[in-house]
């Protein structure tokens, strides 16, 4: 049973991660967007519980209630999430800080701007 309990905790792990990732990737937080990935993530857990309580499925037959109720299940699945949140997070804040200090100084493009035609702000050689 070990291996069809460790694979599924990291297909579980994989579907977590992945919802995440699109809700730190992308910052449209309303219920048009939350509901699909929810939906992704109850859908592991209600399909993997469907198959183990069915009987159709031998090597998945009582996996779902013996993998839940292990406290390690439960650790590994919050450890992989968080560390690729933190990850997630850490690189944005990294980026950020990155592109705020070789920006140029706002004063010094404004006279070049014109707001009828604006100017790419990459193309101007300050002397």
């Amino acid at each position: 049973m070990g291996f069809w309990f460790t694979g599924h905790v990291v297909y579980g792990g994989c579907v977590l991660i992945a919802n995440f990732l699109i809700l730190h990737k992308f910052h449209i937080h309303d219920g048009f967007n939350i509901v699909p990935i929810v939906m992704m993530i109850i859908a592991y857990f209600l399909f993997l519980w469907m198959m183990s309580v069915s009987g159709k499925f031998a090597t998945l037959t009582h996996i779902f209630e013996n993998m839940f109720s292990e406290n390690l299940t439960w650790l590994t699945l919050l450890f992989v999430t968080a560390q690729v949140s933190v990850f997630e997070l850490a690189y944005r804040a990294i980026n950020e800080v990155y592109h705020q200090t070789i920006k140029r100084p706002a004063s010094k493009l404004a006279q070049y701007e014109d707001h009828d035609f604006p100017v790419n702000r990459d193309s101007i050689e300050l002397g």
